[in-house]
């Protein structure tokens, strides 16, 4: 993010955000991380503080390592379902509801406060956004993760 925010922070959120997805080298995961990415990317920016990222994205993966074994294999119609089980995951996905609704009624009702600077400062030549994509670091970078993900994909 330090090297991107040059760039301004609409530029760093996008960049870094894909970033995140690519990183993921899972082409099923590909655009939901690179809507975490993004998401990630904004509060990195607004809070300037990579902890609270860090926070949410440890919450996350918790959160689906918790849910998605309870939810593996479970037949809803099944009349021998463990109720703890049914309670548990109902419980689970009950408070990622409340979080979810709570954040998206936030997000709106502060839309209007809502702002990212342009650039930080100016470069000696001018450049923008698409410099801060096509250079010799993120190039490889890319061609690598793409190459990993097609590797992937194939094996599987």
């Amino acid at each position: 993010m330090d090297a991107l925010r040059p760039f301004g922070d609409v530029v760093a959120i996008l960049y870094s955000g894909i970033a995140f997805g690519l990183l993921h080298m899972n082409f099923q995961q590909l655009f939901y991380a690179a809507g975490v990415g993004l998401i990630f990317g904004y509060v990195m920016v607004k809070t300037n503080n990579i902890w609270y990222c860090i926070g949410l994205h440890a919450a996350l993966n918790t959160t689906s390592a918790i849910i998605l074994p309870f939810m593996d294999g479970v037949d809803l119609n099944n009349p021998d379902l463990q109720s703890t089980s049914f309670i548990a995951v109902g419980f689970f996905v009950g408070v990622l509801l409340v979080i979810s609704v709570t954040g998206i009624v936030l997000f709106f009702a502060n839309i209007k406060k809502i702002r990212v600077e342009g650039p930080r400062f100016r470069f000696s030549v001018p450049v923008g956004g698409k410099q801060a994509l096509i250079n010799a670091g993120t190039i490889p970078y890319i061609l690598i993760c793409i190459a990993i993900s097609v590797y992937r994909i194939t094996i599987l």
